[in-house]
């Protein structure tokens, strides 16, 4: 079963997101629950798909 590893930090006012995301599900879930502490305009995304890290 594929996992997402999200790392959170804060820099000034700003959320920024990075790690990896096993869903859609879960980058929505990370920046919904970042903007509800920082505001949306606040979040950055820097979340890559699991599935992009993966050779084929």
């Amino acid at each position: 079963m594929e996992s997402s590893s999200i790392s959170v930090g804060m820099v000034g006012r700003s959320v920024l997101l990075e790690g990896y995301v096993a869903s859609y599900g879960d980058r929505e879930k990370a920046t919904a629950i970042a903007a509800l502490i920082a505001g949306p305009e606040n979040v950055h995304d820097r979340m890559q798909d699991r599935d992009s890290t993966t050779d084929s």
